[in-house]
Formats: C-alpha cells, structure tokens, sequence
C-alpha cells in the first residue's frame, strides 16, 4: 500500500485530461479522483468549474493496470448522451495510464531505495560490526524508507518474542528488551508471508493488552514480516507501523519488508561466526600458553625442587630448614600454575565454578575487613557435576555470611579440591567458634541438598578456636 505525495501529480497531466473531456462532454463541473494504490482513500483531486444544483452528472470508474484507480465524475445541466459517455469513458482509459505510470515511477523508486539501504546493511556485515548495531541500522532503514513512524526488530528466544531494536519516538525506546505478547505476532513469525494489519489498536485491544501499551494508539496500519530462521537466530519479526491515519510507503503484496527482515538473520549469524572465529583465535592461543607451562615451566620448578631435596643431606641443618621452605614455596608455585592451566582450558562464554567461587570470596572482602585466601586444587570446571556446583558456592556463601555476623575472625580460608573422585569444600576461620544449639539453624537445607547427592556436611571445631565447615560430593 503506498500513498504517493500530491506532488507527484503536478505534472498537469490529469488536470488537461479532465479539462479535455469537460469540453468535449460539454460539462461544466469535474472531479477527477485517484484513489491510494490499496483501493481506499483518495490521495489527488483534480476539479474543474462549480457544481450547479439539479445538475445531471455521469460518473465512470478509471481502470488501471491493477483493478480500479480512481473515478472521473463530470456534471451539467441536460442530460448526457451516448457519444458523451464514451468520450468519458475514453478519457478514463487516458488518465488510468497516466495513473499507472505514476504509481509505476513510484514504486521502482521505493524499490530502488530498499535495494539501496539492502547494500548499505550489507556492505557493514562485511566489515566487523556488532549485532545490535546491525539491527538498529535495520530498524532505522526499514523505518525511513517505508514512511513510517516506527520500526521495531523482534527476536525469538526460549519462546518467547524479545524487543532488541527499536527505531522512532522516545516513548518507544523503554520497550528495548521487553517481551512481547501478541497472538497475532507468533502467527506471522511462524509463516511465510508478511502481513498487513490495519489497525495496530483494535489488535491490542482484542488481546487486552492495550493497557501495556498505550503508546501504540498513535498507531495504524503496520506491516509485519518474518524473520527466517538461521544458524543462531530461532527467528523474528520486523515490524513497521505508520502514523494513525498515515498510509505506509509498501504494498501489501510485495515482499520488500520481508527482503529486509531476512538481512537481520544474515547480520545475526555473520556476528556470531565472527565471534566464533575470535574465540578459535583465543582458545588455540591459550592452548599453546597451557602446553608451554605444563611442558617447560612446570617441568624445570620440579626439577629444580628435585634437586633442592637432593641437597638436604649435604647442608647443615639450618641450612635444611630453609632449602625444605623453598620446596613448599616451589610446590605451591606448581598447584598455582596447575590452576592457571585449568582456567586457561576453560570456554570464556561458558560458567566458570572457578570464577564463581573466586568472585563470591571477593565479595566478602568488604564485610571480612580482609580478604579470605583461596586455594583451588584440581580441574574444577571440568570435572565438578553442574548439580553439585551451587551447593558448593551455598556452602561458601553461608559460611562466610555465619563469619560475618558471629565469628569475630581475623583470617579466613576457603579451599575446594577435586580429588580422588570427589570434590572437598572447606572453609575454615580462627574466630569464637559455635554453641552446638545454633548450627542446625543456618545449615540444614545445606544439608538436605548435599545428602540429595550422595555427598555430605560437617561443622566442627578448629583448634585452638574457630570453625570449620567442609563440604563433600562426589564427582560421578
């Protein structure tokens, strides 16, 4: 549907085709109407002379090459003979021409512009971009070059349609991230076809759902096209919508929304294989940096402590006391190292227990007045079962919580191990301890949870003072 600006019609040619036959018809009064390219509406007027009263008047349909265009309606006194009505109607052949070619100069334009905005999204998807800056430029384009007040990028996720782009006035742009409930929505992105809804309003109110957004009664009609499917996207909608009362710039039977929508699935997927590519690039680097400490660094501080045990036997034994502190500092470098390797190995976009853990132990730092020290042993992220890792962060959490509010410590420590087919969670503080009365309190939902999986929980007493909380699960 298109409404072509009354511009385009200043040309003269309909107003000498009405001229020609008011003379030829020997009437006094005409009215040369064009109707919007969808049948409704008039979008030009051409009128010649004064309507007198009790005139006759003979009213032709104008054809063109698409149904009827518009109408010619001429008046006069007496009566309008044969030859006159075929002078009429001959004059209506003229002015549907002139009409198609019109709408015909109108829509190559408006297609022209389409493929024009087409390329320039193209020519960013050859370039690195990020997706959202993508679907804004679709969003924005798809708004300009349809003469619409909105234009509105929906994506399909866990079943339910997200708004991630939006292109028009401020009061729309809080809906950025919202979902969107519209029966009539779900049955377009599942279709092949763009749709045409006259009135965006009566939809909103037959769903009920008008109260939630009262900003689209500055709506009418609106132009929704699927999104196709893609390697990484489940699919869409583009959506356009046009000023209450305004006439959208595309037909209902072309397909140039749904020719735009498709380049939001290409935009998509082209960022995610980007993505993908860099994250090779990372990971194949970070293979080579874990290879190289296991095979060379790891290698020659073992090495090295080897030879430092070796030794003992030739020094005095101040002497031992200090060579045996070396190898414990050499031992701790090697597990620190081990734990660099595991965190290497790990996938950035996937959940790191290591990270959490390590995160969540910072956050107490705060509320501590220190920092509690953390010791992470084994392959946590490859290894702990994704069941029994949020027991482990509850754990953490409600022990440091319980050190917070009680214990007074001065030090605390946090240890997770995996070893020997299971993985040991231990936190332990130097504070006042526990009255036996209150550790069922905090603890007995740890508890539950952890039986629930085959592991268990202890509290017991540090020596000489303070608590211990240790957590076990096993990793089948």
């Amino acid at each position: 549907m298109g409404q072509k600006p009354s511009g385009a019609w200043d040309d003269g040619a309909l107003d000498r085709i009405l001229a020609a036959a008011c003379a030829l018809a020997g009437a006094g009064h005409g009215v040369l109407s064009v109707f919007g390219q969808d049948g409704t509406g008039i979008v030009h007027r051409s009128v010649l002379g004064d309507a007198a009263p009790a005139s006759r008047s003979i009213d032709v349909p104008i054809h063109g090459r698409d149904g009827v265009v518009g109408s010619l309606s001429l008046s006069r006194g007496t009566e309008f003979s044969p030859d006159d009505e075929r002078t009429v109607t001959t004059s209506a052949l003229a002015a549907g021409v002139v009409i198609d070619s019109v709408w015909w100069h109108a829509d190559t334009e408006r297609r022209r512009r389409w493929y024009e905005v087409t390329a320039e999204i193209t020519q960013l998807m050859l370039g690195a971009f990020e997706p959202q800056e993508a679907l804004q430029l679709i969003a924005r384009r798809a708004r300009e070059v349809s003469g619409s007040r909105l234009g509105v990028v929906i994506l399909s996720a866990d079943d339910e349609l997200i708004i991630e782009a939006v292109d028009g006035p401020d009061e729309f742009q809080r809906y950025v991230g919202r979902t969107v409930v519209l029966p009539i929505l779900y049955e377009v992105m599942h279709g092949d076809r763009q749709v045409l809804i006259d009135d965006i309003v009566d939809v909103a109110k037959q769903s009920g759902r008008i109260d939630e957004i009262p900003e689209v009664e500055s709506l009418g009609r609106v132009v929704l096209a699927p999104l196709p499917a893609g390697t990484h996207v489940a699919g869409g909608l583009l959506l356009v919508a046009a000023e209450r009362g305004a006439v959208l710039e595309v037909s209902e039977g072309t397909d140039l929304v749904r020719m735009f929508a498709s380049q939001a699935t290409i935009a998509l997927d082209r960022a995610q294989a980007q993505r993908d590519q860099s994250m090779i690039a990372v990971l194949s680097d970070r293979d080579r940096i874990a290879r190289d400490l296991h095979d060379l660094v790891i290698q020659r501080l073992f090495a090295t402590g080897l030879q430092l045990q070796g030794m003992q036997s030739m020094v005095q034994p101040e002497g031992r006391e200090r060579i045996k502190r070396a190898v414990e500092d050499i031992d701790a470098t090697i597990r620190d190292l081990r734990a660099a390797i595991f965190e290497l190995n790990h996938q950035p976009r996937r959940r790191s227990l290591r990270a959490d853990v390590q995160t969540l132990v910072a956050e107490y730092a705060g509320p501590l007045g220190f920092r509690p020290v953390l010791t992470c042993s084994g392959p946590l992220d490859l290894a702990v079962p994704a069941a029994v890792r949020p027991q482990i962060l509850a754990a953490i959490r409600e022990s440091l919580s319980n050190v917070v509010r009680h214990a007074q410590a001065s030090a605390v420590s946090v240890e997770v191990t995996v070893a020997e087919g299971e993985v040991v969670t231990r936190v332990s503080d130097d504070g006042v301890g526990f009255t036996p009365g209150d550790q069922q309190s905090g603890l007995r939902n740890l508890r539950e949870r952890a039986e629930a999986l085959g592991g268990a929980v202890r509290l017991e007493r540090r020596q000489p003072h303070g608590t211990i909380l240790e957590l076990r699960a096993p990793l089948g």
